[in-house]
């Protein structure tokens, strides 16, 4: 049979021929069940599936007279009834029991707010973010219901939660007394304000006379806004900035004449290079102050290279390589030599 042709089929999928032998039963219910709103065939669906009785002239009966709310509350006791007017986000059709199985314990649980107070269409995708959240960071919950059900918002959250959590931050602090209807742009200004406090590693080398060393990212970003550089705010780069001077991966120290940030990144134990050197707006350092700053480095006791060694060991391959190509050319050239010599 063609679902295209077969209404029933199509809204009632596996339940269609059971809902074909209670209109035989009662005719009536035709146009109560092919005409009824999407919220009614799936809460019908709900009941069929998970606790419809098994004799069809009681079930018919049921049907006919019954309220759908009555019947729904029948499969979900403890549900709010607002899970009825969310039944309307689960498409067309009806769906198969473990749907309204998921769906049914999401609405009893911990975060049955998001899922009430979402517009999002309740798909699978919706229902596994919904499930996860069992094992998210317990502050995840302290987060207004609707920014809940946006998977890739929450992860993002998580992850920035989880690296406040390693610097020794309770994420729950941060997040605290969150107004009901507060914007994702709310909850990223607590994180970045969080984040901006944390300071980077302690140095192995002092900083030479005429530089400072920058300790955290809200000085980080501070520097940024005076010299209108990018390290100011997460976009362009600048996030990562941030996360290089927390993990230590980089140091970013302030020189006064001239003056400019200057980041320097490990690349080794105590083994550090020249990243990037910007005065005001972006400007680069030109080759003779940054010749100036290497110096002043160098003599404080730092070990400064002027070239990444992963950047270093490509040249010296392709190097090789060259070589190599240009040898085997050669002793081609004379082995065909001798043999037209000898032939």
């Amino acid at each position: 049979m063609r679902h295209d042709n077969a209404p029933l089929r199509r809204t009632y999928g596996p339940l269609a021929a059971r809902i074909a032998r209670l209109i035989g039963i009662r005719p009536g219910l035709a146009r109560r069940l092919f005409c009824a709103p999407t919220r009614v065939t799936h809460a019908i669906g709900a009941f069929l599936h998970l606790a419809a009785p098994a004799d069809d002239d009681e079930l018919a009966r049921r049907l006919d007279e019954a309220d759908p709310r009555v019947l729904l509350r029948e499969v979900f006791p403890d549900a709010s009834p607002r899970l009825f007017r969310t039944l309307d986000r689960l498409g067309d059709a009806v769906r198969s029991a473990d749907v309204y199985r998921r769906v049914g314990a999401i609405s009893v649980g911990p975060h049955s707010e998001a899922l009430f107070a979402s517009n999002a269409d309740v798909d699978d995708r919706l229902l596994q973010h919904l499930e996860g959240l069992a094992e998210a960071d317990e502050a995840i919950r302290l987060l207004p219901a609707r920014l809940l059900v946006d998977p890739a918002a929450i992860a993002a959250v998580g992850s920035v939660l989880a690296l406040l959590r390693a610097h020794g931050r309770n994420p729950a602090v941060v997040l605290a007394d969150l107004p009901s209807r507060a914007r994702l742009n709310s909850v990223e200004k607590r994180l970045r304000e969080a984040v901006s406090t944390i300071e980077g590693p302690p140095l192995t080398v002092s900083p030479p006379s005429g530089f400072q060393h920058v300790m955290t990212v809200r000085e980080l970003r501070a520097i940024g806004r005076n010299m209108k550089l990018c390290v100011a705010a997460p976009m362009h780069s600048g996030a990562e900035h941030w996360l290089r001077l927390l993990s230590g991966r980089s140091v970013y120290l302030i020189c006064t004449e001239p003056v400019a940030l200057i980041e320097l990144r490990q690349v080794g134990p105590n083994l550090w290079q020249i990243g990037e050197a910007r005065r005001e707006a972006n400007r680069v350092v030109v080759p003779s102050m940054r010749k100036a700053i290497t110096t002043k480095l160098r003599k404080a006791g730092w070990l400064l290279i002027e070239t990444d060694p992963a950047e270093c060991l490509v040249l010296l391959a392709s190097r090789t390589d060259a070589d190599f190509a240009e040898w085997d050319r050669s002793i081609g050239a004379v082995l065909a030599d001798l043999e037209h010599e000898w032939s």
